[in-house]
């Protein structure tokens, strides 16, 4: 997974705001693959949470930093 798709998909979350999968999909123009892979990474790194009902939703976690930015930061610890 690219970071770009990470962050491309994490600043379309409005925040407050619950999206379902098909939602992501229409509104990234991504196929559901990427959208499903990226939401993985943004709910178990917490930059999204999951709620789920009859089909799972999703809303952006009000972190202040881009998931990229994050990653970077931690490669930079680890490299120390």
């Amino acid at each position: 997974m690219q970071a770009s798709w990470a962050d491309t998909l994490w600043l379309l979350m409005a925040e407050g705001e619950y999206y379902s999968i098909q939602d992501l999909i229409n509104i990234s123009g991504q196929p559901g693959s990427i959208v499903t892979d990226v939401l993985d990474f943004l709910t178990k790194y917490g930059f999204a949470k999951e709620m789920a009902r009859t089909e799972p939703l999703f809303t952006r976690s009000s972190i202040v930093i881009s998931p990229t930015l994050s990653m970077n930061i931690l490669q930079c610890m680890t490299k120390e």
